[in-house]
């Protein structure tokens, strides 16, 4: 696919982004079971919820007004 590599790099910058801004906590009462593929994952995935960081809300805020 010609985009492949955008969409990769694209992909990161994403992630990036919101690991910045966001902490990401585990959804309570979840239950993590182990399956075993090349390697070790969570059988029923991961659920988390994001909560807006707020140092890195603060900083953006600044950035943003001292570009106006």
């Amino acid at each position: 696919c010609i985009g492949q590599q955008f969409a990769l790099m694209e992909a990161v910058l994403i992630l990036a982004t919101v690991v910045q801004r966001y902490e990401l906590a585990l959804v309570p009462d979840q239950v993590i079971e182990p399956k075993a593929l090349l390697t070790i994952r969570p059988k029923n995935g991961l659920r988390v919820m994001p909560a807006l960081r707020e140092k890195n809300e603060q900083e953006f805020a600044k950035k943003t007004r001292s570009q106006l």
